[in-house]
């Protein structure tokens, strides 16, 4: 429970933020207190069909064949090197999640 918000030495967001973080923003959520984490204020690229769903891609990772961690990638709409990752530990339900934002200089 290295992550653990009571034992953790890296601040804990409390509340999903006010106005749009800037880039290379790093922030730990602990999922049970935060639930919108991922209402940021950033326009996201959105599923085809869906007006208000926001296109996540998925990805796992595995460590001696088993699934660790889960992340997501988001892209913005309106720059395309502005992206949003999250990452969340699968060791328990009630694991914090890091999302980062981050502007990409290709």
């Amino acid at each position: 429970r290295l992550l653990a918000p009571e034992t953790c030495p890296l601040v804990f967001s409390e509340d999903r933020p006010s106005s749009p973080p800037p880039s290379g923003t790093i922030l730990l959520y602990d999922r049970t207190t935060v639930r919108k984490y991922k209402d940021d204020g950033h326009i996201w690229v959105k599923k085809r069909g869906h007006a208000k769903k926001v296109r996540e891609d998925h990805v796992k990772l595995r460590l001696n064949g088993k699934e660790v961690v889960t992340g997501t990638y988001v892209h913005s709409a309106e720059r395309d090197t502005m992206h949003r990752r999250a990452y969340r530990l699968l060791e328990g339900p009630d694991e914090p999640s890091s999302v980062q934002r981050r502007k990409q200089n290709w």
